[in-house]
């Protein structure tokens, strides 16, 4: 896939020329690109993004973002922690950034990015005979019952297919479940994440604003990003004493205990990667600054005449 813009923007500060932003797309993932006044191009959204051509490389940078699936916590099988947990544990991220996307993505067993000081849980490493333990324990497998017909819904695109077919892969020679495959267009995909409509959804978070806040008040009871049919009064409350308090220690010490209810206790979704930005810029471009929102303003980008 490549994009092309061919824009000339006049600034307050005077003419500042961002000719032919020039992106291709090298790796799974999905790319656009954004250009009008005051924004960037680089409110590229994806997983291996370039800039080019006739570029250097750039180097890549952690974003404020998470791949992840949701669980539908409101019916069987994953109404039950044990099954939530010990299909968590038989995914080895590492499979799917590593040869699956290829594109620096770092494999995560927590859900909220290191941001303003916050420093995330570790999370439970993958351990297959724990997760096989926790199905039987649960009821499922040799001498159980047969695990139900299970499905995982992802909107529409070839980068969500291949990392379902590898995390089903995994289910299948850890757990020895057959996961089937659903993919549905972009409004589809959103009324069946609304209604829960789905036993296992691919889901992603990109942090509105950075503080750790904008991942862990998606979890609320009946939050409008929640979509699990999980809730906690624990968890409710303690995201309530985070926000209130004052002192950063504390604040910290709170915001990674609702992290550890989240994927070391409860698992309502299980995150798989963090996302990256990584790419290539012409030697001329100035004023790029890579960040963890990926926000790059137009007004701040000039060509080098020298």
């Amino acid at each position: 896939m490549r994009v092309t813009a061919d824009q000339q923007l006049s600034c307050a500060a005077g003419e500042q020329a961002v000719r032919e932003v020039d992106k291709q797309e090298t790796g799974p993932g999905t790319v656009s690109l954004a250009g009008s006044r005051g924004r960037a191009p680089g409110g590229v959204q994806g997983q291996s993004p370039w800039w080019g051509p006739g570029a250097k490389p750039n180097g890549v940078y952690l974003r404020i973002g998470t791949y992840f699936y949701r669980f539908n916590c409101a019916q069987p099988p994953f109404d039950d922690v044990r099954v939530r947990k010990a299909f968590s544990l038989a995914i080895d991220r590492r499979i799917i950034t590593k040869h699956v996307l290829k594109g620096g993505q770092v494999p995560a067993t927590w859900f909220c990015p290191d941001v303003a000081g916050y420093h995330h849980v570790d999370g439970l490493a993958c351990d297959p005979a724990a997760a096989r333990k926790l199905l039987a324990d649960a009821g499922y497998g040799p001498g159980g019952k047969p695990f139900p017909p299970t499905e995982i819904l992802f909107n529409t695109s070839d980068a969500h297919r291949q990392v379902a077919e590898a995390v089903v892969q995994q289910w299948h020679d850890q757990l020895g479940v057959t996961i089937s495959l659903r993919n549905g267009e972009w409004k589809s995909y959103l009324d069946d994440m609304e209604h829960q409509h789905y036993q296992i959804m691919r889901s992603s978070w990109i942090g509105d604003y950075g503080d750790p806040n904008t991942f862990f008040d998606l979890w609320v009871k009946n939050g409008g990003n929640n979509h699990t049919g999980w809730s906690s009064p624990d968890y409710d409350k303690l995201l309530t004493d985070s926000q209130a308090e004052a002192d950063p220690a504390k604040r910290r010490d709170d915001l990674q205990k609702l992290e550890h209810i989240l994927v070391e206790d409860q698992f309502p979704i299980m995150p798989l990667y963090i996302y990256v930005q990584q790419g290539l810029l012409r030697d001329k471009v100035r004023g790029v600054h890579g960040n963890v929102r990926d926000i790059h303003p137009f007004q701040y980008l000039w060509i080098d005449g020298g």
